[in-house]
């Protein structure tokens, strides 16, 4: 985002009260829940030759 664009986003909020700004906020983080929840039911385990690199990695095992 370009930092025009977050002047004109905060250009066009000043003056709203703090009741209006949640609102949005929870509109906000809904969709992006939403969108997250979606990600989240498509991703797959890794291979079993992954899981074995990160597991020796972090706990030095094996």
């Amino acid at each position: 985002m370009t930092e025009e664009k977050i002047k004109n986003i905060l250009k066009a909020m000043e003056g709203i009260t703090y009741l209006e700004w949640k609102k949005i906020q929870d509109c906000i983080e809904k969709s992006f829940q939403s969108e997250v929840r979606s990600l989240k039911n498509k991703i797959q385990i890794a291979t079993p030759e992954e899981i074995i690199e990160k597991y020796q990695r972090d706990y030095r095992l094996f």
